[in-house]
């Protein structure tokens, strides 16, 4: 049983569930990406196919360039039973991101992330 929460919104929920059972995190979301063999075209598609800097690795990056591999990954932890799946924004920081050259391209990140949990995409 996989469940979405942001902010406080669910932390009652949360609290209770623990009261009954153990919940699962999902695991190594790095991993389980290096598992797809993506190439550096595929970190770039086409919003970033220009960019003067290697891209391949910015895990981040696929939320923007590859989100139905991301929504994929999530759906395989929910698939073997985990309750709470991490984003995948491991550097999707100001300073990380940088390499970017893209203004506040992190807060894409974040957005696209966001729309993955909530099945939108």
């Amino acid at each position: 049983m996989g469940f979405l929460f942001f902010g406080s919104k669910m932390k009652n929920k949360i609290i209770n569930l623990f009261k009954d059972r153990i919940l699962v995190l999902d695991g190594a979301m790095g991993t389980m990406v290096q598992s797809y063999n993506l190439e550096e075209n595929d970190f770039r598609g086409e919003r970033f196919k220009d960019h003067t800097k290697d891209l391949k690795g910015n895990n981040d990056i696929l939320c923007l360039t590859k989100p139905d591999i991301v929504a994929d990954i999530h759906k395989a932890y929910f698939d073997v039973g985990c309750d709470i799946v991490e984003t995948n924004t491991f550097n999707a920081n100001k300073i990380s991101q940088l390499i970017v050259a893209e203004k506040n391209k992190y807060i894409g990140i974040l957005h696209i992330q966001s729309l993955i949990k909530e099945g939108i995409i």
